[in-house]
């Protein structure tokens, strides 16, 4: 018996008639609405805070300390500012992490990274992210 003839392989490209250039269709990845983008940013901030606070557990366990100087709480900075922060530490403080709080009543109801990974200098040049609605904030500095 003849042997049976094998199947066409599946084009991966077709022609166009007009153009002669080939096109090839794509499959859809993600989604219209914007969920997967919002689902990494909240686990982005829930591994930022993961890792807030295994710094401030290792530095309570060295019995490290820091004290911000400035600014302090009659300090006004507005969207857009460019201030120091300075502070005093003292025990195994590698490096720092700063972050931005937003009052909400009296506590603060969330925290924005502004820098990470800071050294141990005593002092950083902050600039607020221009975007930041007027209100009352917190500054928090974390430390491993």
């Amino acid at each position: 018996p003849a042997p049976a003839p094998a199947p066409a392989p599946a084009p991966a490209a077709s022609t166009s008639a007009s153009s002669g250039q080939a096109e090839r269709s794509a499959n859809k990845v993600g989604d219209d609405d914007g969920s997967t983008s919002n689902r990494l940013k909240a686990i982005e901030q829930e591994l930022d805070d993961l890792v807030l606070r295994y710094e401030a557990a290792e530095a309570l366990r060295s019995k490290a300390w820091l004290t911000i100087i400035s600014p302090t709480e009659q300090d006004v900075w507005f969207a857009g500012h460019e201030g120091i922060l300075s502070w005093e530490s003292k025990g195994v403080v590698r490096s720092l992490s700063v972050q931005i709080g937003t009052y909400v009543g009296s506590y603060v109801s969330s925290w924005q990274t502004l820098c990470r990974s800071i050294p141990d200098t005593g002092e950083v040049t902050l600039k607020l992210p221009s975007n930041t609605p007027n209100g009352w904030y917190s500054l928090r500095v974390t430390g491993a």
